[in-house]
Formats: structure tokens, C-alpha cells, sequence
């Protein structure tokens, strides 16, 4: 392996840990200051339980 493949791989898996840290912060964030959901979630679950009800009638 080339040192220019070494150090490819090495930006390569720092840029992983940093995407990381980012999303673990991110999640953090919604798990302990939920957003309110958005009108398009809040449809999908009214068309969901539709769904489900007509599957379980």
C-alpha cells in the first residue's frame, strides 16, 4: 500500500469519526429536546393507523 493510500484511509476514517460524534450529538439532541413533528409525520401516522385498522377489522 502507497503512502497516499495510507493517508486516504487515514482522512477517510477521521472523516468517519467526526460524521459520527456529529450524528451521536444530533441524536442526543432529539432524544433529550424532541422536535415537534412536522404536518407530513403527522399525516403518515393518521394514514398508518388507517391501515393498520383496516387490517385488524
Amino acid at each position: 500500500m502507497s503512502k497516499i493510500e495510507i493517508s486516504k484511509e487515514t482522512v477517510e476514517e477521521h472523516n468517519k469519526i467526526i460524521a459520527s460524534k456529529r450524528d451521536q450529538a444530533i441524536v442526543f439532541n432529539e432524544l433529550t429536546n424532541p422536535s415537534k413533528p412536522n404536518k407530513a409525520l403527522v399525516d403518515a401516522v393518521k394514514r398508518y393507523k388507517k391501515v393498520i385498522a383496516s387490517i385488524e377489522a
